[in-house]
């Protein structure tokens, strides 16, 4: 008998094998690819529809690049989406100035609600805070379940969340005029603002937080940050956001002021 042929040298492809075991995808990686298993350059012996990917993936490459600057054309100006969050930045900021006065309590910061269920813990007013965040969760459950966006209001749309976080504010106001007790109110409060944080931060654009501004701080130190890093406000990005975030705070605090004023006068 023949002696056996000598074996390949490791790494070297059978040339004997049949065609179909030498599959890019069958020794070790894709085309062009490192093999995972040996640690080496696969070997691309019969390329399978290499044509037919790049082509694929410019054409996805080009349809993104299509999709990104249609969103831009799309995008509104900086002028109208600071007008968007400074409204309802001052609605939440005089909600929130009529419930301190009248109820003693905040209803769109939900961060020192949180930090008081835990010091009030086990006690009635622990669980009243806890009663008002709920209320909050609530609303914005709603507009998470309904689908309200700002977008509506964007594109001259009625839009149902803002319409019915009015009613609450307005059905809150009543209650505490009418019956005299505060709780009510506080949990009518508390729901219209959690439906007006839900559908301002659906906005496609820009998560707008219209009612709770520790997020907006944050952000405008984030962009101020950026800016200075870059020794100078060249970033148009960066500078729509600081400018974005600053008008949404200021229009909180005049409307806070507003709201605290205006309720002074009333007898």
């Amino acid at each position: 008998r023949d002696a056996p042929p000598a074996p390949a040298p490791r790494g070297t492809p059978h040339l004997g094998a049949p065609r179909r075991g030498l599959q890019p995808a069958m020794i070790g990686g894709t085309a062009g690819g490192m093999s995972p298993a040996l640690g080496r350059p696969s070997l691309n012996l019969y390329p399978v529809d290499d044509k037919m990917t790049s082509s694929q993936h410019g054409l996805s490459t080009r349809r993104a690049i299509s999709r990104g600057r249609s969103v831009m054309r799309e995008q509104p100006s900086l002028g109208r989406m600071c007008f968007l969050s400074s409204s309802l930045a001052a609605i939440s900021g005089m909600a929130n100035a009529v419930s301190i006065s009248e109820c003693g309590t905040l209803v769109g910061a939900m961060t020192g609600a949180s930090a008081n269920v835990g010091i009030h813990f086990g006690t009635w007013q622990g669980l009243r805070i806890a009663s008002v965040i709920a209320a909050y969760v609530a609303g914005s459950a709603a507009a998470g379940y309904t689908g309200s966006r700002l977008d509506e209001v964007d594109e001259g749309q009625r839009c149902e969340g803002l319409l019915a976080s009015a009613a609450l504010l307005a059905s809150g106001a009543l209650a505490r005029l009418v019956s005299g007790l505060s709780l009510p109110a506080v949990y009518l409060f508390a729901a219209a603002q959690g439906l007006q944080m839900g559908v301002s931060s659906q906005f496609r654009h820009a998560a707008l937080r219209s009612t709770a501004m520790t997020g907006t701080w944050a952000d405008a130190g984030l962009s101020l940050g950026r800016c200075i890093r870059d020794r100078g406000f060249s970033d148009q990005v960066q500078r729509r956001k600081l400018t974005l975030s600053l008008a949404t705070v200021l229009a909180f605090v005049v409307g806070a002021g507003c709201g605290s004023r205006f309720r002074r006068r009333l007898p």
